[in-house]
């Protein structure tokens, strides 16, 4: 049982899934640059093709096709294999960038098809958004009001009645009678640090971030002017649970996985050439 349980354990680390996979990659183009096994002259529809083409349909119209749906769907596919065979017996294909383009991201499809089969169970999730945690950490949420001040033509007297309204808004003053009343929106509810950096700058984000709920504060400057400003209530950041973006974590894990796997699979490929670069005489600097 100790034996079974190790094994277990083994076939769940996402190492080995990865190397599985791999090795599918590796195995389906290996087969794919055999010799021809298929005849130049015959074309076979095999069942594999005809659930292909089902499915494709499927994709495209939300519902089954019918039997003569399926019919013609078979013929075109038929139309297209044959006007492919002749165009490569007349060397058609031969350094055409379009043919080259389209072949590479047919294997590139084969790879994402492989990762879309892999499922990450909760501990490689957990794993996955602990390693990659800057992207998942949430930020904090921040409400506050702000009273703006234009510096106009003499930020100095600007300065010093900004100081004096902030008195006055500590003693109980309206915020919505004081200041520049040209800068429409004074509350602002909910949002992140990056959300204040897009409208007001770095400079006035990062005050923000660091100022708890405890009154009127400033002067506080911005892209805009200077302001005065009161936090509301502040909500921490942090880590999300893991039932709260296990979606996002998925598909954020698959792609990483395609990714590595494509590099992989170059890597196997590339090192099948014997690869010469012919000198040209000049000197690139990077």
């Amino acid at each position: 049982m100790k034996i079974v349980h190790k094994l277990s354990g083994i076939w769940r680390e996402p190492i080995l899934h990865f190397l599985v996979i791999g090795a599918l990659v590796f195995l389906a183009f290996e087969l794919s640059q055999g010799d021809s096994v298929i005849e130049q002259n015959h074309i076979r529809i095999d069942v594999g093709t005809q659930e292909q083409l089902q499915a494709q349909f499927n994709r495209s119209r939300l519902r089954q096709p019918t039997d003569a749906e399926l019919s013609k769907l078979i013929d075109n596919h038929i139309r297209d294999e044959v006007y492919y065979r002749e165009a490569r017996a007349l060397g058609l294909d031969q350094n055409d960038t379009v043919v080259r383009k389209r072949m590479f991201q047919k294997l590139d499809f084969l790879l994402e098809e492989l990762t879309e089969e892999e499922i990450p169970n909760d501990e490689m999730l957990v794993q996955f958004i602990e390693l990659n945690a800057s992207r998942f950490r949430e930020e904090p949420y921040i409400s506050f009001i702000q009273v703006f001040f234009n510096p106009g033509n003499d930020p100095e007297l600007i300065s010093n009645l900004a100081r004096k309204t902030l008195v006055k808004l500590n003693n109980g003053a309206a915020p919505e009678t004081e200041g520049d009343l040209a800068f429409e929106q004074q509350a602002y509810s909910g949002v992140t640090p990056s959300d204040i950096k897009r409208v007001f700058g770095t400079a006035f984000s990062g005050q923000i971030n660091a100022l708890e709920p405890n009154g009127w504060v400033g002067p506080v400057k911005s892209v805009y002017g200077i302001h005065l400003v009161k936090i509301i209530k502040k909500t921490e950041g942090g880590m999300p649970l893991l039932s709260d973006i296990r979606k996002r974590a998925i598909r954020e894990y698959k792609a990483d996985r395609r990714n590595d796997l494509r590099d992989i699979a170059y890597k196997k490929m590339r090192d099948r050439y014997t690869i010469t670069i012919d000198s040209t005489g000049k000197i690139t600097t990077p």
